[in-house]
């Protein structure tokens, strides 16, 4: 199925949406300023461990992907 991806009237929509100041809140930028300080102030002390789940995750895939046969989806 091919669509149609120049739509004119739909993107004039959505930079439209997206331009309105009346959509912006301030609550959007303290939630990001608070993930921002989470994640900055968290990388130092858990970098190893994130680093180690990232890790212990992809040798845990590369097992399944070995033991189990190749299914087609």
């Amino acid at each position: 199925m091919i669509f149609d991806l120049n739509n004119p009237e739909a993107t004039e929509q959505a930079l439209f949406i997206l331009r309105d100041p009346t959509i912006f809140t301030w609550d959007v930028i303290f939630m990001l300023v608070v993930v921002l300080f989470i994640s900055f102030y968290w990388k130092q002390k858990t970098q190893k461990i994130v680093l180690g789940a990232i890790w212990g995750v992809d040798l845990l895939l590369i097992l399944i992907s070995f033991l189990t046969p190749l299914v087609s989806i």
